[in-house]
Parts: C-alpha cells; structure tokens; sequence
C-alpha cells in the first residue's frame, strides 16, 4: 500500500505551491482550495469550499469533468494526467476561460480520502507557442501566410479541386523595378511598398484563395473555385489591372506594376512542387516581356530557362577567364571629319559559340548582377587601353564607357573608377563615363553627387540614348554633364520623319545652348550625317564612318585617317 503523507507536510506543501491544488470529495465538492488556486481562478476560498468542482470548468465540459474523476476514483490507480494530453479549459471567476494542465491524484486530507486536482495556467505558453507557429508560418513583414504555409494550402486545394473537378491555378508574381524602389527610396520605403502592395493584392483575391509572400518582393496566390481557364484568365487580369492605381508610400505616390506566372492543376502539374516550378518559369518569361504581363506556362519555357541558366553558368566561367574583349567605335568630328574619341564596346568571345550578341547576355548580366564584374573588368581595360595608345604615341581620344544602371548604383561605383584609374596610370580626362537618361533620372540627388565626384577627378559624362527617356533638357541642366548623345532611334529617321527630324535638331539646340556638346549615334547614311553636319551636330559614330573596331584594327585605322589628315 502506497503510504499517505501526513496532514503537516500536505498543509506544507499547499502553502508553497504556486499551481492551483483543489481537493474534492467523493462527491466532487471542493474541500481543499490553495493559495494557487485562488491566483489562477480569482475566487477567494471561502467562495468555492463546499460547492461543485463544476464551478471552476466550463459548462459544456462539465459533464465529461464528472465522468472522468468518477472513473478515476474507481480505478486502482493513485495518480494520472487528467486527460490523454493533460490538458483541460479551466473558468475563473468573471468568466474568461484559460487552458490548463492537470493531474489528478488520491490523498488523504483531515483523516479522510479526497482526490486532489493539480492545474498549471498554461495561457503564457500556449500563446508562447501560438506566436512561434505565427512566425512558422507566416511573414512578419506583410502578415500573410509564408512559402510553407503556401505549399500546404495548395495542396489541400489540389485534393479539393480533384474531388470536385474544378482546376486549381497557382500564381506566382513579383513587383517590377522593386530594387529600383528600393534603392532609390530606401529600405524603409521599400517595406512599405511590399505591405501595400499585400493589401492591394488582399482586396484583388477572394476569401477562398491563399495570398502568400514567399520573400523578396515574390508573392504567390493559389486560386480555387474556377471552372475553367477562361475564368482563370479573367481573375488573373483583374489582379494586373488592380494596379493601375496608385500606391501611397511615404506620402509619394507610385505607379507600380507586377508581372504574373501561371500554371494550372493538373494540366501543367500533378504537383505542388511541379505546379510552383512551372508557374515561376512562366514568370521569368512575363519578365523578359518587359513586366506588367501575365504568361500561362508552356512546356517551351524550360527551354529559355535552362539556356538561361547555361548561360549564367558559361558567363561566370569567362568573368573568371578573361574571355570578354572590346571593340572601339570610332566618334567623328561632322564638321572637320576627324577622329575626336571612341565608344568602347564588351564583346564576349565564347571559347565553343565564338562571338555571341551582346543583346543576348547584357540583359542576363543585368539580372544576375553579373554587369558589376563585368563592368569593372570593361572598365580597367578601357583605362589600359587608353594608357597604352597615348604611351605609344597616339593623340590622346576620350573612351566612353557604358555604365548601367546596377553599375552605377553600387556603393563602391566611384572607389571603382578611382581605383581603375590608378592601377592603369590612364589620365581620368580621357575617360568618357556614359549613362542612360532614365538611370539618371531615378535618383536625381544622389546621381548628382556620384557625378560630381567624377568630375572632381577629371571625367567626362554622358548621356547615352538621350531621348527615350522620361527627362528633359531643362532638367539635365542641373547635371555635370559634358555630352548628350542622341539616339540612333531618331536619327535613322531624320530625312525621312519630320517629327524625328524636329526632335534631333531642337536637342543639337538646347544642348549647345546648356554647354553640353552633341554626338549622334547610329549614323548610317551621307543623307543622315548631311542633315546632322546642317544643324550642327557636334559629332557622330555609325557604320557610316566605320564599325566597332578591336584594338589593333583601331590603332590601324585611327594611324590611317590621321595620315590621310596630313
């Protein structure tokens, strides 16, 4: 027989004990309540002693509470967990419910036998708990539901969609020029973005679908209760089109577009993995058609993809061989036909395919990131080049550089052209940085500043395609800049389209007028270069004067032009 403990060590243990201890009689009344007890349930003793244990429990658990300590009592056992997970819903006093756990044991209690309740509030911990599975599944920026909270859900909506035989489409989207967003605005700016844009996608979905961010500015939907693809479409449109307003951050308004891959259950997968797959190589192809698009998956998508990512495997292999050489355009003075500087262009000289496009791997550079590395490496040769002809006796030419975007916006962009000067030894006043309008034009400040230290060292700045942007002359006035260079878009059209013709001359104008000097770029025809030489036209480059040359056939060709000058 198990030994009972004494009524002294019991009265001592009920007055240290923070956990609520009631005791209750063969007739479940309360004949014991402790200190603990009148902590976790808000009664005082002398409220509950001699009442139904049923007072602490909510009503509708009641009844089951009977049955199991009545059960409990009959048994041989002294002691067990009050339920299979130890768990009960304790009552207190004004109402509110709390979880508990409890044990329930036999003891003796003033010389007679009681069964005495054990409880624990457990609220802190399960809310302890409830916040860690918030966090397992949900995304503390936006509040939606995470990537695995989204693979779950859309496995259930698959099982749905088969037993009721609808399709189950599966959306995958990102915002377009977010790092744009985000770094022109700061970090701040771009949570916000990512929140408001959560919320404009909330109000675009139905209650039934999952709205999930998966990271970055990627969010996923799993759409249910269509019937057909049709539908499918439609709720996909309504969702682009939900963007044409505004979004408000920081008090700014923005114009912000998505692009949208889609894949549908089960024709494109059998899958959740599959399904997810497909809908993100619909994506890259929504992507590479310039965003705010939408594509359905096709099988073929895979096929850009995988080149896609050869292509990102071969670019790495020859950023770290030296495999990119450039080529020089020569820039040509229209009034006296002299040579007054060069454009240099990357070329990439695959050790299988040879010569590939730069239209083919400039943009994957871009969005891979692989245009910084390579941009340093276009860089130090150019200044290398430079320093080896002016060593060799060459007139000194300024070679422009082409910067993009993500180059320009590095945080080390100018320690970079700083330090390319340097390891060369080349003279910064001939080394042409050249930048589109639009990358100008997005952070107009801190542009400004990056170009003033260029030209603290000596550089030259230019504006490449000039004139497919967004800007203007008057606001390019508050730019150091040295050269404006305008489009070959406008000026293939110049003898042929009095509004291209109209466009090219007034820019030739107000650009003498700031200070800045003009060169044309894609100069093909005597008629083009005639009509430019006319209004007074600075400079040119184009396959009128000649192609874009490799380093020794430049040298030949620049040594040839000037003894032909005399």
């Amino acid at each position: 027989m198990t030994p009972q403990p004494s009524d002294s060590l019991f009265e001592t243990i009920l007055s240290i004990a923070a956990d609520a201890i009631v005791a209750v009689d063969e007739e479940q009344r309360i004949v014991l309540f402790n200190w603990g007890a009148e902590q976790t349930f808000q009664y005082a003793a002398d409220e509950v002693l001699g009442k139904p244990l049923d007072i602490l429990l909510p009503q509708r658990y009641a009844e089951p509470h009977r049955k199991h300590v009545r059960d409990f009592s009959a048994s041989g056992e002294n002691a067990r967990r009050m339920n299979d997970r130890g768990e009960v819903t304790g009552r207190r006093k004004d109402g509110t419910e709390f979880p508990a756990e409890a044990s329930i044991a036999k003891t003796v209690h003033e010389g007679r036998s009681v069964l005495a309740v054990f409880l624990r509030d457990v609220t802190t911990r399960k809310q302890a708990e409830a916040r860690l599975a918030h966090l397992a599944y949900y995304d503390g920026l936006t509040g939606l539901p995470n990537r695995m909270l989204f693979a779950d859900r859309l496995k259930q909506a698959m099982l749905e969609g088969i037993r009721r035989e609808h399709p189950v489409a599966v959306l995958l989207m990102d915002i377009d020029r977010f790092r744009t967003f985000n770094d022109t605005l700061g970090h701040e700016a771009g949570d916000q973005l990512l929140r408001a844009a959560g919320q404009r996608l909330r109000l675009s979905t139905q209650e039934s679908d999952t709205l999930a961010r998966l990271g970055g500015d990627e969010f996923g939907i799993v759409l249910t209760g269509l019937r057909d693809e049709g539908g499918i479409g439609r709720a996909v449109r309504r969702i682009l089109d939900s963007f044409a307003e505004p979004l408000s951050v920081e008090d700014q308004t923005l114009y912000v577009t998505v692009s949208i891959g889609v894949s549908v259950h089960p024709g494109d997968s059998v899958s959740a993995e599959g399904l997810i797959r497909n809908a993100d190589a619909a994506l890259s192809r929504a992507r590479e058609l310039g965003g705010n698009a939408f594509q359905f998956f096709k099988p073929e998508m895979y096929a850009r993809t995988a080149k896609n990512l050869a292509m990102e495997t071969d670019l790495r292999r020859s950023l770290e061989r030296g495999d990119f050489v450039l080529h020089y355009q020569p820039q040509f003075d229209l009034g006296t036909g002299t040579i007054i500087g060069a454009e240099a262009l990357v070329r990439w000289m695959h050790p299988q395919r040879g010569l590939v496009s730069p239209g083919e791997f400039i943009p994957l550079a871009e969005e891979t990131g692989l245009i910084v590395p390579l941009g340093e490496q276009v860089l130090r040769t150019a200044c290398a080049q430079a320093k080896a002809w002016h060593d060799g006796g060459l007139p000194p030419l300024p070679i422009a550089v082409n910067f993009s975007v993500r180059q320009f916006r590095h945080a080390a962009m100018v320690e970079t052209v700083h330090r390319a000067l340097e390891e060369t030894g080349a003279d910064p006043r001939w080394l042409d940085i050249e930048l589109t309008e639009s990358s100008i034009m997005k952070n107009p400040e801190a542009v400004i500043a990056s170009l003033g230290e260029l030209k603290r060292l000596g550089i030259l700045v230019s504006v490449d395609d000039f004139g497919t942007g967004y800007s203007s002359l008057a606001h390019l006035k508050r730019f150091p800049i040295d050269v404006i260079k305008v489009d070959q878009s406008f000026v293939r059209n110049v003898t042929a389209d009095a509004n291209d013709a109209a466009i090219a001359a007034a820019i030739v104008t107000m650009a003498h007028t700031l200070g800045m000097r003009v060169i044309a770029e894609g100069v093909e025809t005597e008629a083009q270069a005639a009509f430019l030489r006319a209004r007074a036209c600075d400079g040119a480059q184009g396959y009128l004067f000649s192609r874009p040359l490799p380093a020794v056939e430049f040298l030949k060709f620049v040594e040839e032009k000037n003894r032909q000058a005399g």
